[in-house]
């Protein structure tokens, strides 16, 4: 069984929950997660955050080094020599403060920020810093993700994922995975079992007790061949039951490229069936009741109606 989560990317005057509604009753089902960014210097449990939690989501909480709020990147190093740890015990009571079980993510794709934020050694030192800081703060309901290019996984890449492994606190590994064609340069139309494949053997061979997630996907549609993104969403959950893997989570916006599921009715209603197959319905976790933290944003709280991407 697996679950399913979206990047929610608010299109015309939606605000992030209408806009989640609206893909909710395209597909016929509830997200089980959604998947928010922040810049490494942001507060987590943001306005955005608590509005997906107050919604019976699980939040997906996504802070990143290699962005700040005024635009230069963390030092990883810095992190892990606990240069950040009096900001790290300000997010740990944040995160307290939602009482529900969440997902939390590091720096995805570190491997894109290596020579800006650090080396590998500094990434998997940072992260089991952010760690030690939260467990030391009684920081509960928080499962710890990796997450990674696919192509990382790939022995063609020269890489090597374990250089990037903090420890085995690590609940999920994610692999992200993306179909460039049209809109990349020679570029070619790839499936994500093609893409998926290199990560899915790493897995079984490496860490074959971990949870194994696509943590951020995207297609785009072939102007030549109308039906081929709807065939590549079928094809992808068929293989992802195959190796059972444990989550997808959809990168629903127009960063870089159209990524978006229903841009088209095929499409969409392929994207409908695949995600309301028995293997795609999970429930989600169990969760408390989100009243005694949510209260409705002010404007001093940072929360907009956008999500602040950084793929």
């Amino acid at each position: 069984m697996a679950i399913v989560g979206c990047v929610v990317t608010p299109r015309g005057t939606r605000t992030i929950e209408e806009e989640t509604k609206y893909l909710e009753a395209e597909i016929g089902r509830k997200f089980w997660g959604i998947r928010n960014f922040h810049a490494w210097d942001a507060a987590i449990v943001n306005a955005i955050d608590k509005r997906i939690v107050a919604n019976g989501h699980t939040l997906i909480c996504n802070t990143s080094a290699q962005r700040k709020t005024d635009g230069t990147a963390q030092s990883w190093a810095d992190i892990a020599a606990g240069g950040q740890d009096t900001l790290l015990r300000d997010q740990a009571a944040r995160l307290k403060l939602l009482g529900v079980p969440f997902v939390f993510v590091f720096n995805h794709e570190p491997e894109d920020d290596v020579g800006v934020c650090g080396t590998p050694t500094d990434y998997r030192r940072a992260y089991r810093r952010i760690y030690d800081v939260f467990t030391s703060q009684g920081v509960q309901n928080i499962t710890y993700q990796l997450d990674m290019m696919a192509w990382t996984f790939n022995p063609k890449s020269g890489r090597k994922p374990l250089d990037y492994w903090p420890g085995d606190f690590i609940d999920v590994v994610a692999g992200n995975v993306f179909n460039w064609y049209p809109g990349r340069d020679n570029s070619k139309w790839q499936s994500l079992a093609f893409l998926a494949q290199p990560f899915n053997d790493w897995m079984n061979a490496n860490k074959p007790a971990k949870a194994k997630w696509i943590g951020a996907s995207g297609c785009q549609e072939d102007p030549a061949a109308p039906n081929r993104k709807a065939q590549w969403f079928r094809d992808a959950a068929d293989a992802l039951q195959v190796w059972q893997f444990d989550g997808l989570v959809y990168y629903n916006s127009p960063k870089l490229y159209p990524w978006w599921f229903d841009s088209s009715s095929v499409s969409l209603d392929a994207f409908r069936e695949v995600v309301n197959r028995p293997f795609f319905t999970e429930a989600p976790l169990a969760q408390a009741a989100p009243e005694a933290f949510w209260e409705p944003p002010t404007p001093a709280d940072p929360g907009d109606d956008a999500v602040a991407e950084d793929e």
